[in-house]
């Protein structure tokens, strides 16, 4: 988990790429670090985000604005993790 707390500082530090193709390139490498981080997080802590929402599902004590929003989720999405 350090390498990839490592990495994904390494990532915000890059510079701006030249052209759309290389900026998209790097935007995607930095959301997929973001998105190993936030499975890192799940699986530490025991918890379930919505994709879709954010919703938290979960014995982890979210935030009062996510506890309001999980208890009444119904994910308009139809995403299979969501909470209710």
């Amino acid at each position: 988990m350090r390498a990839d707390v490592e990495e994904a500082r390494r990532r915000l530090t890059v510079v701006e790429r030249a052209g759309l193709v290389g900026e998209h390139e790097r935007v995607l490498r930095l959301a997929q670090s973001v998105q190993t981080l936030c499975d890192h997080f799940e699986a530490l802590a025991r918890v379930t985000t919505c994709l879709a929402c954010d919703s938290v599902k979960g014995p982890a004590s979210p935030t009062a604005r996510t506890r309001s929003r999980a208890a009444a989720h119904v994910c308009r999405l139809g995403c299979p993790r969501g909470v209710g």
